[in-house]
């Protein structure tokens, strides 16, 4: 049964990683506190799926959409002119190009902490694990990494990113490939915990124990990430605060449709734990 076109309707149509359960939990909240109903699709990447759903949500006339734009997105599948589609928010990631709101975490920013805290502690073979290529993320993510060196006078090898999906078993099975690279780096960052955590396990079947013989980043700070051992060395940015921002800025959207496009990055924060403890030490 559709729903009763009188209600008020959001979506959050959100990819299934962990980091987005509490970030569903902060969406909900707010909304229910402007006494809106929250309809959740798991797009899980798909972007027919993702098109099904704005359109059903379109079609039954929901007040707002908030969205986490499935890889392989185009610009095409937003078109409101096409979709008849409500007000509209992207969280966590974006489409720049289109003039929608938007909340983000400044995943530039967050690999440049990483990166400066890999590079401070003597390592020069940092690989980057994880994201794919086609969504912002990814791309600010090396944009970082590549100025980062940079500016420590490293050269690039791009031999040394590897774009997988964002998912634990990915992470594992990079371990392979980081053991076999000649020569091997000595530290990681990760596209998000995920990835960091299913490598740490793949590592240490290698051989290689993060914080004693290798240094690992990941990004997120989900709740595992403090209970592992090692910990995890993480950059992060609040989910209740995205969530808080981004149902404050539909509201705010629904109210006054025509004012310009809000664009809201947040900043991150580095967290160290022992993940990243391994310290190369430089020939002088």
């Amino acid at each position: 049964q559709p729903p009763d076109p009188s209600t008020n309707l959001q979506l959050a149509g959100i990819a299934g990683e962990p980091f987005f359960s509490t970030l569903l939990a902060s969406l909900e909240h707010e909304l229910a506190k402007a006494g809106r109903t929250v309809f959740l699709c798991n797009t899980n990447e798909s972007v027919p799926r993702q098109t099904e759903f704005i359109r059903r949500m379109s079609e039954y006339s929901a007040d707002g959409i908030i969205v986490s734009p499935a890889i392989g997105s185009a610009p095409e599948d937003f078109n409101p002119a096409l979709a008849g589609m409500p007000p509209l928010v992207f969280v966590s990631r974006s489409m720049s190009e289109l003039r929608f709101d938007y909340v983000i975490a400044g995943d530039h920013a967050a690999s440049r902490l990483a990166m400066r805290h890999l590079i401070d502690l003597g390592h020069r073979r940092i690989a980057l694990i994880g994201g794919d290529p086609s969504v912002r993320p990814f791309k600010e993510r090396v944009r970082g990494y590549r100025e980062s060196l940079d500016q420590a006078g490293i050269e690039f090898d791009g031999a040394l990113i590897r774009s997988t999906l964002p998912s634990r078993l990915a992470g594992f099975e990079a371990a392979q490939w980081i053991s076999e690279l000649e020569p091997r780096p000595s530290a990681a960052l990760c596209y998000n915990d995920a990835v960091a955590l299913g490598l740490m396990a793949g590592l240490q079947r290698a051989g290689l124990h993060p914080g004693q013989n290798f240094a690992l980043v990941g990004h997120g700070d989900v709740e595992e990430a403090s209970m592992v051992n090692p910990g995890l060395t993480v950059t992060a940015v609040s989910r209740d605060e995205m969530g808080r921002r981004a149902a404050a800025t539909l509201i705010t959207r629904m109210e006054n449709p025509e004012r310009p496009p809000e664009r809201v990055v947040l900043t991150p924060k580095l967290i160290v734990r022992e993940s990243s403890a391994f310290r190369v030490e430089l020939s002088s």
